[in-house]
């Protein structure tokens, strides 16, 4: 079961993981 935040679509985790993936996302690319 995912959940559907913004635009990103479904994610398996839940919160926790979107938080992971939302820092990701935010960090610099190199």
């Amino acid at each position: 079961k995912g959940e559907e935040i913004a635009r990103t679509g479904y994610r398996p985790g839940g919160a926790k993981e979107y938080v992971k993936h939302l820092q990701e996302l935010l960090q610099p690319k190199e």
